[in-house]
């Protein structure tokens, strides 16, 4: 049988592959494809990252534009939602009609091909994997069956977020793929995210988060193994969503907004700010070109900003530049600056922290994703399996809406048109 496993490893960073913490990767570095120059996708953040990798396209097409995004208010303007909360899918749908705009993975399988996902990041991330509850997605605050059936009782998936829960997600995972017996098989792992939110890229509790998540992938790698000598055909993918940049500095941009007369205050919802750590979008009820050039202005004014997408103005760029569509409320894109510091921890360059409220000021360094530019923009893939070459590294640019064409084409699955990528085997063919 034809098959296929995909392990993210949630903000782990290609450029730590090499480190000790990662040595039980070692046999799938030697045995895989590496794509060394792998990017994900803008905003750098994971409810988005995972709507890309499911459904093969950029947040313009599948219409998912933060971890946190703007949608209409009932009297008017516009409310901030958490994309994270199990309730957001409901709300979208009462809003808008719907989650994502194309279909996910597990919507273009076989009627006999059954999808299985294991997800320990939040809630949202994971039922982003199948929104519309094709298949199995086993969570720690809700897990469903086909049909959206609650799974309960036994079937639960009762681990917390971090390092334990990860290995025994891990566990559950292999033993719930014997008992579905998928097509295609998600596990996303919540390290070394948890650990890297909490302390420096680089410090010991998150060299430690690294080091569970390469372990958890050595029990996968020898199931597939397993499952390749009982005559299965399993196209194996482990990669991660971004990388992390540390920040140690942090300022509340709508309140900033309010101080300088953009917006009245907190409650006025003509302009909202959805925070998601190294940027924010701007929502705007009324973005006439004057007033988008201003906070364009205002904005590259400050210390906190580096690049500035808009619809108007003297940007760096339209917003189509970077994967985000023109014709929505989203008016600007703030990427966050580096403060001029280093870490003394990791060496790499300091970032401000964009969130919605608060002072202004210095935080204790930790990471955080959600920028444009930087470390968190590369995460890495590497690919084991028929038409992957051993011992390659391919160099040609490649992206996260990549994979999702490359599990139809294992599987026998024609690619959608609507698709902005093609399959990484057509790469490979193109580049050896």
């Amino acid at each position: 049988m034809k098959r296929v496993v995909l392990i993210i490893s949630d903000g782990l960073w290609a450029g730590d592959l090499n480190e000790p913490e990662c040595a039980a990767l070692a046999p799938v570095l030697e045995s895989g494809t590496i794509f060394a120059n792998h990017s994900g996708v803008t905003p750098s953040v994971t409810r988005v990252s995972a709507a890309s990798i499911m459904t093969g396209c950029r947040p313009a097409k599948h219409g998912l534009f933060g971890n946190r995004v703007a949608l209409p208010h009932s009297g008017g303007g516009f409310d901030v939602h958490d994309v994270g909360l199990p309730c957001f899918f409901a709300d979208v749908r009462r809003i808008t009609g719907r989650v994502l705009h194309v279909p996910v993975i597990a919507e273009l399988l076989q009627p006999d091909h059954a999808f299985l996902a294991c997800s320990n990041v939040s809630p949202g991330a994971a039922y982003m994997l199948d929104p519309e509850h094709v298949g199995y997605v086993f969570h720690r605050e809700g897990s469903f069956g086909p049909g959206g059936v609650p799974l309960r009782g036994a079937r639960a998936l009762r681990v917390t977020k971090g390092k334990e829960g990860d290995r025994a997600m891990t566990k559950r995972f292999i033993a719930e793929m014997q008992r579905v017996d998928p097509a295609l098989a998600v596990l996303w792992l919540s390290e070394p995210d948890a650990s890297l939110h909490q302390e420096a890229p680089g410090s010991v509790f998150a060299r430690e988060g690294m080091r569970c998540a390469c372990e958890c992938i050595e029990l996968i790698w020898e199931h597939v193994e397993k499952l390749r000598g009982a005559g299965d055909d399993v196209l194996f993918l482990v990669g991660s969503d971004h990388g992390m940049d540390p920040v140690n500095r942090v300022v509340g941009v709508e309140d900033e907004l309010i101080c300088t007369g953009f917006k009245k205050d907190r409650g006025d919802p003509s302009l909202v700010v959805a925070a998601n750590g190294g940027s924010v979008l701007v929502a705007l009820c009324d973005p006439t070109p004057n007033r988008v050039d201003a906070i364009v202005r205002y904005a590259k004014s400050m210390p906190w900003a580096g690049a500035v997408y808009a619809t108007h103005g003297p940007a760096d760029g339209s917003l189509s530049n970077i994967g985000l569509r023109e014709d929505t409320c989203l008016s600007v894109f703030i990427n966050a600056a580096e403060t001029g510091e280093r870490s003394e921890i990791s060496g790499r360059s300091l970032r401000w922290l964009l969130e919605q409220y608060g002072e202004t000021g210095r935080i204790t360094e930790k990471g955080a994703h959600g920028f444009s530019d930087g470390l968190s923009m590369h995460p890495y893939l590497i690919v084991n399996g028929s038409g992957f070459p051993q011992h390659y590294v391919h160099d040609e640019a490649t992206s996260l809406t990549d994979m999702a064409p490359t599990i139809l084409m294992h599987l026998g699955i024609k690619t959608p048109g609507w698709m902005d990528s093609e399959s990484l085997h057509k790469q490979i063919i193109q580049g050896v």
